[in-house]
């Protein structure tokens, strides 16, 4: 029942920031600004 059940990527939102992954790639978008990549280090 579970198997054909369609993916979407990770998603993390609250009122002000935005983050998802593209590509493989985390990005972050705050306050409704331009999409940046999330610093991983």
């Amino acid at each position: 029942m579970l198997d054909n059940l369609p993916t979407s990527a990770k998603v993390a939102e609250n009122e002000d920031t935005v983050m998802m992954y593209i590509k493989g790639q985390p990005y972050i978008q705050l306050d409704g600004g331009e999409w940046t990549k999330y610093p991983t280090n």
